[in-house]
């Protein structure tokens, strides 16, 4: 999860991979933390409680405390001059290892002991640019609808541009038309792949997929042959002066049908936009584009269970050799073209400065 969405005053209730987390923030420890969003006592979701004067995570039902490391500091019921209850393991939430990088909440999805500190050695993918000072771009994710192996391979699968973004995303037009849309054949091929992912190369540039979540792609420079982060000492021998932006998403499976999309386009040029422009107002043409497939991709998983897939662009089909069979089947409770289209329960609520936005404008109106 994106820090710039996350209120540090407040407990947030998220699922990944099927489990039900809370996110929170310890003053006490200076750090985010990742609990089971469930009370130890009664199963409440701690993601309703709150944050107490003394930074510890309260849960809402009766009360019981948590420190940074999941230990319950404090019952309200039990008896002051009686046995310390609170300190039964009994009374411990499950706590994850967690980590902050490039702006994001990152956390290892077990909670037993032996993984306390796993992270110090397998981090998740690196995006240098992201802590580049010369470089800046708004961060937006957004609740969809649709498995993770379906979003991620929407996202580089170049030939449904032109179609299912019409209008409202810029493509290069060949010299012959062989329609209104300008669909072509496409020149793309695959110029490495193994465990640490694979590397494309396209008409404007290449991309990469770092397993198992970022897709990231540079229109304007070579990306790194290696397996360490997403950039390159190519990268690095770029002019200063040249203009540069990049292309970066990260996918999360969220549970069977739905997934959870970051995106950020960092560049080097026209920095001082971000400074006076309000983040939202960045939000709202990718919305735009994730709104113009986002019900045809719903359904298309349904489909995918009752019938066999259509080819895939090299891309894609490097992409799913990744995914494997784990994604597959899981396409979850079909929703209506309506619902899917509810950006107040997939974007706004999450997205802090919209809902600044949201208040402003609810304001105006009333008045």
């Amino acid at each position: 999860m994106p820090v710039c969405d996350l209120d540090k005053r407040v407990p947030h209730g998220k699922k990944v991979l099927g489990i039900d987390v809370v996110v929170w923030w310890d003053r006490n420890e200076n750090a985010w933390k990742v609990f089971d969003d469930a009370c130890p006592h009664r199963l409440a979701p701690l993601s309703e409680g709150r944050i107490d004067q003394w930074g510890r995570l309260q849960c809402v039902y009766h009360g019981w405390c948590f420190n940074g490391s999941g230990d319950c500091k404090f019952i309200p019921q039990a008896p002051t001059d009686g046995p310390p209850i609170h300190t039964n393991k009994k009374a411990c939430v499950a706590a994850y290892p967690t980590t902050m990088q490039n702006g994001i909440v990152w956390f290892w999805p077990n909670s037993d002991p032996q993984y306390k500190d796993v992270l110090a050695e397998k981090k998740p993918p690196y995006i240098p640019e992201l802590d580049d000072p010369s470089y800046s771009g708004p961060m937006g994710n957004r609740e969809i609808p649709y498995g993770y192996e379906v979003l991620i391979e929407n996202l580089m699968d170049p030939a449904h541009v032109p179609y299912a973004h019409y209008g409202i995303m810029q493509t290069r037009q060949p010299k012959e038309k062989a329609d209104r849309e300008g669909g072509r054949p496409l020149d793309l091929s695959v110029e490495k792949l193994d465990i640490n992912g694979f590397i494309a190369k396209q008409e404007w540039g290449r991309s990469k997929f770092l397993p198992p979540c970022v897709f990231y792609a540079s229109p304007l420079a070579p990306l790194d042959q290696g397996n360490g982060a997403a950039s390159s000492a190519e990268t690095k021998k770029v002019s200063s002066a040249q203009r540069r932006i990049l292309l970066i998403f990260i996918c999360i499976p969220v549970s069977p049908g739905n997934s959870r999309l970051i995106w950020t386009f960092p560049r080097n040029f026209g920095i001082w936009i971000d400074k006076i422009v309000p983040r939202w107002m960045f939000h709202i043409g990718q919305n735009l584009i994730l709104d113009s497939d986002l019900y045809l991709l719903h359904v298309e998983l349904q489909c995918r269970i009752q019938r066999s897939e259509s080819a895939r662009s090299c891309i894609a089909v490097c992409c799913f050799c990744f995914s494997g069979n784990c994604c597959r089947n899981q396409a979850g409770c079909h929703i209506s073209g309506c619902k899917n289209y509810a950006r107040c329960s997939s974007y706004t609520i999450i997205c802090s400065f919209k809902m600044v936005g949201l208040l402003y404008l609810q304001t105006v109106s009333l008045s």
